[in-house]
Parts: structure tokens; sequence; C-alpha cells
């Protein structure tokens, strides 16, 4: 069987914005594989979209190493999964929730605004835990709607 890979970057392009459980998802993978240079002592450095490989839906990194300091790695995630949820580059002026149609967790906003802030030790596996945290709101919150009965 082919394997079928494109870079987050192609992704983005062509889909986002993305729904927030698969936007999650794809940044957990992300952060797992960042959390596991980072416990070997690596940092990749260079974090963004063209350089994460999506093949047959695992996330992998292509090869870059740098004396940058690990929260950049978080800072790279951290704007790769506001572009895979609003289609546009982080900015300052404006919060993640205002750039997507799709209705977010609030706590998905500040978890994001974290990584995305001045360094304060924010790791990947810290940041991972917290988006968990977010797609299991993402998640019943969906289930919770499609449960409600519609009102005309």
């Amino acid at each position: 069987m082919p394997v079928e890979s494109a870079t987050l970057r192609a992704l983005i392009d062509a889909e986002a914005p993305l729904r927030p459980a698969r936007a999650v998802q794809i940044a957990l993978q992300l952060l797992e594989a960042l959390d596991d240079m980072h416990e070997h002592g690596r940092v990749h450095g260079d974090v963004r979209a063209e350089r994460v490989l999506l093949q047959n839906g695992q996330v992998s990194l292509l090869a870059a190493e740098s004396s940058h300091r690990v929260q950049s790695d978080v800072h790279g995630a951290a704007s790769i999964l506001y572009e895979l949820l609003t289609r546009a580059e982080p900015t300052s002026d404006k919060p993640m929730s205002r750039c997507t149609p799709a209705i977010l967790p609030a706590r998905l906003d500040g978890v994001v605004e974290r990584a995305l802030g001045p360094p304060d030790g924010f790791t990947a596996a810290q940041f991972a835990q917290e988006l968990r945290v977010c797609l299991v709101e993402t998640l019943t919150e969906g289930a919770r709607r499609l449960r409600s009965p519609q009102r005309f």
C-alpha cells in the first residue's frame, strides 16, 4: 500500500479551518513527538507547518535541531494548532475564537494563548495534557448538542 504524505501546510491550505477535535488530535501527535525529543535533551527549533509531515494519519517532524529553547517548539506547535483551526497565522490582537466559525471551548483559547505567549516554562507535555482536557470538552459539548432537540 502506498504511503500518502503531505505537510501540515498543505493540509491547512486545502482544508482549514478543521473541526476542533481533528485539529487538537493532530496537535497532540505533534506535541507527543516534541515531548519525546525534549525528554532526550533535544529541541527541534523550527516547528512550522512546512516542517511537519502527516503520513497516513500520523504526524512526524522533518529533521531540524538547534540550540533553541523548548519554549520555541511549544510556540511553534501552538501556531500550527491556531492555523489548523483558523486558517490564519496567530496575531496578538485577535483571540483564536474570533478567527474561526467553529465553536471552541473557552479553555482552548486560553491554552493556545498561553503557549503562544511569553515563555513561562509551559512544556510540550503540559500543553498536550491541557489539549486532552479541551478535546474531552469539545467532544462532550458536541455530543450534548446532538442530543438536544432543535427548536425552530
